[in-house]
């Protein structure tokens, strides 16, 4: 008993040091006479300048700290980062905390945060204004507006929205996109162009984001990472969660999630003892409040960071390796078509397709917008459809309630659009048809052993819908037993798609394999 005294003493000792010397480092950091040279002086300066103990154990095989991406980053051992991380996992902190640091200690240093989410990227900048106003003596603040701050070794940190006009203005060194997962395509291409690098400060490009979609932006980045020159960070709640104290594990198979077919997901068995290796700020009953509320495919896609399921898929036929080919080439020898699926509002769908004497459909581009007029739509469709074939080329399927007149100047959308030469056939079918006729074609055909529609990659928004969209159980007054897809963010590709299969397939007698 007497022998284990000096130890208990001397760890005492250790750690009261340990906390004076870290307190004393960012004292002196703070004045500009230090700079950290090291991952543990980081931390230090982290916890104990900032106030927050950012995870540093990999919980989970094959994934990473948070610390590792922010030690990573700041001593630019890797350039180009993507993170994959849980919900409330911290990587809009990481990001204020890489972009607040790398200002004071890397002088013209011009960091930009982008939020798919404005309120994302605001939520980011409310911790960098919390920290320069706590020390803006030391730093020299000469510039702090709501969206931009510049420090007296000129370095600046401003946040802009996932808009077009937002991705083209700044030109910063490091450049940070905030749940790109939610942007659309176009706009993170263009959002990826913002860092420079300049002055001897090299460049920076850095994507965070919990993975919502199967084939969506997060997984194409990552099956690309290696050839776009990215390092991968991924981590899970259980590299977020603190530490588990409770007894038994068996305790916790109380506590159970339900897949959307209704089977059972225990949490002793999700968890396996690794909750006990934790190290992270995450309240146990919090994360298990999650479990039991959220069906277990979204659980396990959002805080487990799995690539998400297609469980109650309505098309659920459609395979990613089969059905979407890499690009397409013009064939002149194919007939040329369009699907429409009518909006405001809600957005506005228009498909462009070839198809062949024998069934085959290729979807090779996409036009989805909201609050636009059908003629500006109009203009835009022929302006891309002009280039590739003459405007009578085209056989045009559309929803049937294209035909209805406004009540504001008496004009329907499908009369509007044939004052611009396009010509939308349309007919009346059960939604339910509709997406029979949809699901022949996208699974094999039984003579050719091979699909007869695809998809080209750039269409993201019909293949994010194609593998998102749920089936909608609930009956209305005139339903009877038809079966449709539930009305979301995912559905008016998918209509504009339905009418064209379906419309085109029934006039030119095809079959349907």
């Amino acid at each position: 008993m007497g022998d284990s005294a000096p130890s208990v003493l001397i760890t005492k000792q250790q750690t009261i040091f340990a906390f004076l010397l870290a307190l004393l480092l960012w004292n002196l950091a703070m004045f500009e006479l230090f700079t950290p040279k090291n991952p543990k002086t980081l931390h230090a300066v982290i916890r104990n300048g900032l106030g927050f103990n950012v995870p540093r154990k990999a919980v989970c095989p094959g994934h990473n700290a948070p610390f590792d991406f922010i030690a990573d980053s700041f001593f630019e051992t890797a350039n180009n980062c993507l993170v994959i991380g849980p919900r409330t996992g911290g990587k809009t902190l990481d990001y204020a905390i890489l972009e607040f640091l790398e200002s004071v200690y890397k002088p013209g240093c011009d960091s930009c945060h982008l939020g798919a989410i404005m309120a994302q990227a605001e939520r980011a900048y409310k911790y960098v204004s919390k920290w320069s106003n706590k020390h803006r003596d030391k730093l020299g603040i000469s510039t702090s507006t709501k969206k931009q701050t510049i420090l007296g070794n000129h370095s600046s940190i401003e946040i802009v929205p996932g808009t077009v006009n937002g991705v083209n203005s700044p030109h910063p060194h490091k450049a940070s996109i905030d749940e790109f997962e939610l942007l659309p395509w176009d706009i993170f291409q263009e959002a990826i162009s913002m860092p420079h690098a300049s002055a001897g400060i090299p460049s920076a490009l850095r994507l965070a984001t919990t993975r919502k979609y199967p084939s969506g932006n997060a997984q194409t980045m990552i099956e690309e990472s290696d050839k776009r020159g990215f390092k991968v960070y991924k981590w899970c709640v259980f590299e977020v969660l603190n530490k588990c104290t409770r007894g038994n594990c068996k305790d916790c198979a109380k506590y159970v999630s339900y897949t959307r077919e209704g089977n059972p997901v225990k949490w002793s068995d999700v968890c396996g003892g690794k909750a006990k290796n934790a190290d992270g700020y995450l309240v146990f009953d919090d994360v298990i409040a999650k479990f039991l509320t959220l069906d277990w495919e979204t659980f396990n896609a959002q805080w487990l960071c799995e690539r998400p399921e297609r469980s109650n898929s309505v098309f659920s036929e459609f395979n990613y390796g089969r059905n979407v080919l890499e690009n397409w080439e013009i064939n002149p020898n194919m007939r040329f078509g369009r699907g429409w699926d009518f909006g405001f509002d809600d957005p506005t769908a228009v498909l462009f397709f070839q198809f062949d004497g024998l069934g085959n459909i290729y979807l090779f581009d996409e036009i989805v917008t909201s609050g636009q007029l059908i003629d500006d739509i109009a203009v835009r469709v022929r302006a891309k459809s002009d280039g590739i074939a003459d405007v009578k080329a085209w056989e045009d399927w559309g929803d049937p309630s294209g035909h209805q007149r406004s009540g504001i100047d008496h004009y329907s959308y499908i009369s509007k659009l044939a004052r611009h030469d396009i010509r939308v056939n349309s007919q009346f079918s059960s939604i339910s048809d509709g997406i029979q006729a949809v699901q022949r074609k996208l699974r094999i055909n039984s003579f050719s052993g091979q699909p007869q529609l695809y998809v080209t990659k750039n269409c993201r928004k019909t293949i994010n819908a194609l593998e998102m969209a749920q089936w909608d159980r609930t009956k209305g007054e005139n339903e009877h037993s038809h079966e449709k897809y539930k009305h979301d963010e995912h559905s008016h590709p998918l209509d504009a798609l339905r009418y064209f299969v379906s419309g085109v397939s029934i006039k030119n007698k095809f079959t349907f394999g």
